[in-house]
């Protein structure tokens, strides 16, 4: 067998051969089967443009047909969620072995549970009580087909509490990209973080969802945590400031001048010391015990409205506020 360069078989090539013909016509040689063939003619042009049109049929061909129609998105956040496992990861100390991934399509928010296994009652109870009870009932869930979603407890709870759940059609993760996206983002940052062991990377799971949901998506343009809190988390790599004034009057401070009122009924009593008093007991187990303790205590040191008393038989010290005491008056 021969490989010469732009030479064709000694026989006329017509211009719609099967491209299975010349196995080597994108590098620039055709097999040739006769070695004392010298017939050096070049092949036409019309050749190489069938030839490469085929070419690009075939790829249209082997993509398949169809195009992707994105999902609209939601008039608000928490509306729109999609939900997905990502597991069976290597077992750690605290029975985990699963992660299941919720994304929000409003401000791409993740929420990331640690699960010891995927069955239908832990994916229920990680739903209701990790994130609806959280963030509210969402209008919309989309998940895949897997038997965790597709069963009559999730039916059953989706007509509890009043929501819609759309499965991806089988073998199309690009309904549910969004959370393909964030299981090829967290599952090399944490091998990145856990021990050599592989076994404790629930304790980096937290970490590395804040880690994402600070960062700026290159999709919205903003972070997920600006969009949800309408602020930016502040970070480590944040300054710390040295000193910390408000730039107006706050409501707080305007409430505490307001004092008046709530002084005008209440009697503000001061104490000297060597005054006796009763401290006020809180824990009254019966309607007619004694609200205050029998044994008198004397008053050594006084700072309105705390005081410091001593128990004259035992010699304890204790401080308590002025609300607490009840002075004892001797005829």
């Amino acid at each position: 067998m021969l490989l010469r360069p732009r030479i064709h078989q000694s026989k006329p090539i017509k211009a719609t051969t099967n491209i299975d013909s010349f196995p080597d016509a994108d590098r620039g040689y055709i097999l040739d089967s006769d070695p004392n063939t010298l017939n050096t003619k070049p092949i036409r042009p019309k050749f190489w443009s069938n030839y490469f049109g085929s070419t690009k049929l075939r790829e249209e061909q082997d993509k398949g047909y169809g195009q992707l129609y994105p999902t609209p998105p939601p008039d608000g956040p928490f509306l729109l969620i999609s939900i997905d496992f990502c597991g069976p990861l290597k077992r750690t100390p605290r029975e985990n072995q699963y992660v299941l991934i919720i994304t929000d399509y409003f401000t791409c928010h993740i929420t990331a549970i640690a699960l010891p296994n995927c069955m239908v009652e832990t994916a229920a109870q990680a739903l209701m009580n990790e994130y609806f009870c959280i963030y509210g009932i969402p209008s919309t869930v989309i998940s895949d087909q897997g038997s965790h979603f597709q069963n009559q407890l999730m039916k059953y709870i989706q007509k509890l509490i009043g929501y819609h759940h759309f499965f991806n059609t089988p073998y199309h993760p690009q309904t549910n990209g969004i959370v393909e996206c964030f299981n090829s983002t967290f599952i090399p940052q944490i091998s990145k973080l856990q021990y050599c062991e592989d076994n404790n990377w629930d304790e980096y799971l937290e970490a590395v969802v804040f880690a994402y949901n600070s960062g700026t998506q290159k999709t919205i343009k903003y972070s997920p945590c600006g969009l949800l809190y309408g602020r930016s988390h502040r970070l480590p790599i944040h300054t710390q400031s040295s000193y910390f004034s408000f730039s107006e009057p706050n409501d707080y401070f305007t409430q505490l001048q307001k004092t008046n009122r709530y002084d005008q009924s209440r009697l503000d009593r001061h104490y000297n010391i060597g005054d006796k008093v009763l401290t006020h007991i809180y824990t009254v187990t019966g309607k007619l015990d004694s609200i205050c303790s029998l044994i008198p205590k004397m008053i050594i040191s006084t700072n309105h409205s705390s005081y410091i008393i001593k128990d004259t038989r035992t010699g304890i010290q204790s401080q308590v506020r002025a609300p607490n005491l009840r002075l004892i008056y001797i005829a």
